[in-house]
């Protein structure tokens, strides 16, 4: 199918119970692609970026890429985000447009109310660039959660 959103629910096992797991839930950007549950453990000593590790590599292996005109006008975007007088070889540039980043998304924030528990949406940050469809299911969780300035563009 093609490309969605992922929302995350990081719950942790409890104490004693073996490994620790994270569950959370992909989002296909199809509407007739179910809803999964993932579950990773994360190895001692990197509890927290096991997570986002995970969604990266998926966008990464997500195609499609990035097309050379639109990495060329991310390329120009980020030299102009730039301070003025900075000076980025083309190389750097290049190592900057090919990194898969990904964006998270507070749904629920952590604080006293939920007991510092959290709920975040990890969505492709190059989505839009790469001209990914829009995600109408995540979509409508944003907006259920009451974010409504973001559109969600692929997984």
């Amino acid at each position: 199918g093609q490309p969605g959103g992922m929302a995350t629910v990081a719950e942790a096992e409890p104490a004693g119970a073996g490994p620790r797991k994270f569950s959370f839930v992909y989002i296909p950007c199809d509407d007739g692609e179910a809803f999964q549950e993932w579950q990773i453990a994360p190895r001692e000593g990197h509890e927290v970026g096991c997570l986002v590790d995970c969604v990266k590599a998926h966008f990464h292996k997500k195609l499609p890429r990035m097309s050379e005109a639109q990495r060329a006008e991310q390329a120009r975007r980020l030299q102009a985000s730039l301070p003025e007088g900075t000076s980025v070889s083309e190389q750097m540039l290049r190592l900057a447009t090919e990194i898969q980043m990904v964006d998270a998304i507070p749904l629920v924030p952590c604080k006293p109310e939920t007991d510092w528990t959290g709920v975040n949406m990890y969505v492709d940050d190059q989505g839009a660039f790469k001209e990914l469809p829009q995600n109408r299911r995540a979509g409508d969780i944003l907006g259920t959660c009451g974010v409504r300035e973001r559109v969600v563009h692929g997984d």
